[in-house]
């Protein structure tokens, strides 16, 4: 049997010939970054096998190698905070805290209440850490009837343990005095950390299988949460989650005469329309063009990614997380490494290059580009950026888009 060594941490495993090294990655306890899910499509699991780059989700071992791992995703600019709505909270079971979490594809957020005004005490965030396998539902969906079900449940159950340890630490809250737990996110998300196969979303009518509340002792999931109830939102339809109602719920146009458009931009996007009398809703993978997916610079909002462009002074200016000066281009800053375009770069990107008359209406590169007449590229910071990706993305959205 093959045996694989990954560097920098010297972590080996053995493992039958023909495994590739992303599924030994697995085997090892590590966690690689396979935003398709192990298809061999975004091109974003290198890895170096001596002086050879090469793909983790497609290179196979048919004998000893040593594999040099890129730098572990690092944390990610997550948006928790936001404002409190009016609605009325009437917890299931009391208690001194209550913890409220939201289970998205790409970001998992637990918030600590407290126990008699509801007010909210802290939060605390994290990437999924199911992302090796895949960035999107569908990815999820595949691998978890591939056999991965049960490690994918595994992971998220201590990733929301570990942060609400963490928040009970902060606020100086016991874990046994959490009176109520619920428990948001879309269908897929929630039937994984149910542990319900969720072979019924791979096929037309992509029914949930959350019709209803589900009430259960939160011990049965978290060991030392001895006294609470665990909630788990129902879902509205399809691929239209408890999140969404959520949303629907905080925003109060549930009870309007107006129409309203609620807009969720996440990996799994939801839009809902409509008022008192009646409301409409459909989702799309947004994913692909907001975190990377399909765009040859895009990656998540983490450090060195950009996250804002825009025009001062006839120049064309952005900022980048973790960096605090403003780049301009043309203007050389040597400190700064800019890793990629995240989700609102990609928008502002895009925004400013229609406003000088660099893109048409169709997303083509009209002026002022790089490469040649069949890949155009234009840099917005002085390095290569593709907005051909996100068109992509975006016309696959449109197209996609279903009512239920």
């Amino acid at each position: 049997m093959p045996e694989i060594v990954f560097l920098p941490d010297h972590v080996s495993v053995k493992v039958s010939a023909g495994t590739s090294i992303q599924e030994a990655g697995r085997s090892a306890g590590l966690l690689l970054d396979a935003p398709c899910g192990g298809h061999g499509l975004c091109g974003k699991c290198k890895v170096r096998v001596g002086k050879q780059e090469v793909l983790a989700c497609q290179y196979q071992m048919e004998e000893d190698v040593t594999v040099i791992l890129p730098e572990a995703p690092k944390s990610t600019g997550i948006l928790a905070n936001g404002m409190e709505s009016g609605f009325a909270v009437f917890p299931v079971k009391e208690g001194d805290c209550h913890i409220s979490v939201d289970i998205g594809t790409t970001t998992v957020v637990v918030y600590l209440l407290d126990g008699k005004s509801g007010r909210i005490l802290g939060s605390e965030s994290m990437l999924n850490p199911q992302y090796p396998y895949g960035a999107d539902v569908i990815s999820r969906i595949q691998a978890a009837e591939n056999g991965e079900l049960d490690v994918q449940c595994q992971k998220i159950r201590r990733g929301i343990e570990d942060l609400v340890h963490t928040l009970c630490g902060k606020y100086k809250k016991a874990p046994e005095k959490i009176g109520t737990m619920a428990i948001v996110g879309n269908p897929a998300m929630q039937q994984i950390f149910l542990k319900i196969d969720p072979e019924n979303l791979s096929h037309p009518p992509f029914a949930p299988a959350i019709k209803n509340l589900v009430r259960e002792k939160l011990s049965d999931y978290f060991m030392d949460m001895t006294g609470g109830v665990l909630l788990t939102i129902p879902d509205i339809a399809g691929f239209i989650g408890a999140d969404t109602m959520g949303c629907v719920l905080s925003t109060g146009m549930y009870k309007e005469d107006k129409i309203t458009l609620m807009i969720d931009i996440g990996t799994n996007g939801e839009m809902v329309l409509g008022n008192k009398d009646r409301m409409v809703a459909c989702s799309t993978a947004a994913g692909p063009a907001l975190e990377g997916g399909r765009i040859s610079c895009g990656m998540r909002g983490g450090p060195g990614a950009v996250d804002h462009i825009w025009m001062e002074d006839d120049t064309v200016c952005s900022s980048v997380i973790g960096w605090r000066e403003t780049l301009k281009k043309g203007s050389s800053v040597p400190d700064v490494e800019v890793q990629g375009l995240c989700g609102s770069g990609l928008i502002d990107a895009i925004a400013v290059m229609l406003d000088l008359g660099i893109l048409n209406r169709r997303g083509r590169i009209q002026k002022a580009y790089y490469g040649d007449e069949k890949n155009r590229i234009y840099a917005v910071t002085d390095h290569f950026s593709d907005t051909r990706g996100y068109q992509g993305s975006a016309d696959g959205e449109r197209s996609h888009c279903s009512g239920d």
